[in-house]
């Protein structure tokens, strides 16, 4: 009834069947009290940004209560980052997060690219999906291990320890994409899946154009550490081990994406420090495999935003047209082949594109 696939990572639906920061200003020895009113805030400012950027989510909501006075001394850009920061963690975080960790099925709706759709939590199946069909009717039942979601371990996949991973980003990024698969499916009458499905090379298009879907869900629905985590196993898909079968082009597809940004205007980026110099052969690679050491530095919450902002851009971008043309159309308007196998010419056409804005770049350092 259902294929899974298994990554060493981040693990993912290939099929499913019909079947279914001592204050400047401060006198030495003041008290707190004593202290700006506006270095207070400042202050609280801080706080909310750094609890948000490292998924801590007490210290993070405690410091979310700002009195309106503070509130009001902060800047223009300030109080929209508060603003944005309240927005994305409700997002992350909605109310059936929570409510999965008391190990009991229920029903709810959850919302992935504008889609929403009911399924039932169940606490014992293996983390997943499956879908079914009753008296006619497609059912969903998603499931994810609870105690895993915030786990501070090490995670499961020993490579991505290196990188402050821990087993909770994990956790959550397969989730994402578990519901962006379940959610993608829901979207489709079932006549038109049962077409697909009995075709195998619609088949086998659909299943990359889902893979596309589900795997840049924990980009531009998961936490900041989530996001990361996730990235850094897309830029794994430039790594000659990972460039083949159905995850590599996906995964550089995005990967592609965001060096597409990233040399488009590097200044906008200065925690991704460019290297000397890319070989000629397959620079665009190379860059991508450097970015593995970078994505997971000390992030602004500017450039966090940003990354997750251009992942919901490629999204709409190619919602509609990717599983008919079975490409991605990037930020620099070239594309991305879903399909590895087929992916030569536009590889060339971006392994130029990159060397000529990476030389620029340098040349502006």
């Amino acid at each position: 009834m259902r294929q899974w696939k298994g990554t060493g990572s981040i693990a993912v639906w290939l099929t499913v069947t019909v079947s279914l920061t001592g204050p400047a200003g401060a006198e030495a020895g003041a008290s707190k009290a004593d202290a700006p009113a506006g270095e207070e805030a400042k202050a609280r400012y801080d706080k909310v940004v750094d609890a948000y950027l490292h998924n801590r989510w007490a210290e993070l909501a405690e410091a979310m209560k700002i009195p309106r006075k503070t509130l009001s001394q902060l800047s223009r850009q300030q109080q929209e980052d508060i603003a944005y920061v309240r927005k994305a963690v409700a997002e992350c975080r909605p109310t059936w997060w929570e409510r999965s960790k008391a190990g009991k099925e229920f029903k709810f709706r959850p919302n992935v690219f504008g889609r929403s759709f009911v399924a039932t939590f169940s606490p014992k199946e293996r983390p997943g999906f499956q879908m079914r069909t009753i008296s006619g009717r497609l059912t969903m039942t998603i499931s994810w291990k609870a105690e895993d979601l915030d786990s501070l371990e090490p995670p499961d996949d020993k490579s991505m320890a290196g990188h402050g991973t821990k087993q909770g980003d994990m956790a959550e990024a397969n989730l994402w994409t578990n519901l962006a698969s379940a959610a993608l499916i829901a979207s489709f009458p079932m006549r038109t899946l049962k077409a697909i499905y009995e075709n195998e090379n619609s088949k086998q298009r659909f299943g990359r154009y889902q893979l596309f879907q589900a795997q840049l869900a924990p980009v531009c629905h998961g936490s900041p550490r989530s996001r990361h985590a996730a990235m850094v196993m897309y830029f794994s898909g430039f790594m000659e081990k990972y460039g083949k079968g159905p995850l590599a082009g996906t995964r550089r597809a995005i990967g592609s994406m965001f060096i597409a940004r990233l040399l488009a205007e590097p200044k906008k980026w200065p925690s991704i420090h460019l290297p000397h110099s890319l070989p000629d052969d397959e620079p665009e690679a190379a860059l991508g495999e450097f970015c593995i050491r970078q994505i997971d530095r000390r992030w602004t919450l500017a450039e966090d935003r940003q990354l997750r902002e251009a992942a919901l851009a490629l999204y709409k971008t190619n919602s509609r047209t990717a599983l008919k043309t079975d490409r991605v159309l990037l930020p620099n308007k070239l594309t991305s082949m879903l399909d590895p196998d087929k992916d030569q010419k536009a590889k060339a056409a971006r392994n130029a594109w990159v060397a000529k804005k990476f030389e620029e770049a340098i040349e502006q350092q």
